[in-house]
């Protein structure tokens, strides 16, 4: 049987599912990256990102867009009008964008951060950013969607050392959306 993939506007039950996803990914693509201490905080305040994922669907400034396949929600991606980065305002934000290990490489990534870019776009968005862990693979497919390392930022996430990759996008020389 052929898989049914679609990629929709975030309803208020689709948070549960986009915790389920968040968590899963994180586990599987940030190990490496964060502390087992970091990982398993995330994973005790779930009720609350859960609540605070049911105010999220589709503000004026803010959208969530999710991915499903066979209508069980495999992936999500958030973007926001104006980066809350000081030195991006002006910008559009890609914050979140997570796709189940079992289901990457199927095109997902690619469709949900086309929609995201598309929404942008039809919002009057020219210009948007996003950050991703330094160690983090997926810095080659934002790079292959046209972004374009601007900076990077050390911090500490409690007791683990970090390093964020800024990328930004002009969607006014992105053709394809």
């Amino acid at each position: 049987m052929k898989e049914k993939i679609e990629i929709r506007p975030m309803k208020v039950e689709d948070a549960e599912p986009i915790v389920d996803v968040l968590e899963k990914t994180w586990r599987s693509t940030y190990s490496h990256i964060l502390t087992d201490k970091i990982l398993k905080k995330k994973e005790k305040e779930r009720a609350k990102r859960i609540e605070n994922w049911k105010t999220a669907p589709n503000t004026k400034d803010a959208f969530v867009f999710v991915a499903t396949v066979n209508e069980k929600v495999v992936g999500v991606v958030d973007c926001y009008i104006e980066s809350d980065d000081e030195k991006y305002l002006g910008y559009g934000e890609i914050g979140n964008i997570y796709v189940l290990k079992e289901c990457q490489h199927m095109s997902i990534g690619s469709k949900l951060f086309a929609t995201a870019m598309k929404k942008l776009k039809d919002e009057g968005i020219e210009r948007f950013v996003l950050t991703v862990f330094k160690n983090n693979s997926a810095r080659e497919f934002y790079q292959k969607q046209g972004g374009v390392l601007s900076e990077t930022r050390d911090y500490m996430w409690d007791d683990c050392p970090c390093t964020d990759e800024y990328y930004t996008f002009d969607l006014t020389k992105i053709k394809q959306l």
